[in-house]
């Protein structure tokens, strides 16, 4: 990889549609945007793999759009591919009792 680019927002209750938490746990989720420069397509796929193995939070990629770059060709080694994803780092909070 070339470039790595990143915003992290602030952690939040989980929303997802259809899912309603309760009992002892809560869910909290922390949206993450990320920016990648790559050579090739499989960088994405051991990027993403890597973060999923590193941390504690859940990893669910919401979106990833990949892009070829206008530059190339050459014998140059530089970036081929752009991509934007959309990753939300899950953990599980314990409720505390009232």
């Amino acid at each position: 990889m070339f470039a790595v680019r990143y915003s992290i927002q602030p952690q939040e209750e989980l929303g997802y549609p259809g899912f309603s938490p309760g009992g002892t746990v809560k869910f909290m989720v922390s949206r993450v945007k990320i920016d990648l420069m790559l050579l090739h397509e499989e960088d994405l796929l051991n990027f993403i793999e890597d973060l999923s193995r590193r941390g504690k939070p859940y990893l669910s990629v919401r979106s990833c759009d990949v892009q070829r770059e206008g530059r190339g060709g050459g014998g140059t080694l530089a970036p081929r591919l752009r991509a934007d994803c959309l990753v939300d780092l899950i953990t599980i909070r314990l409720n505390k009792p009232a």
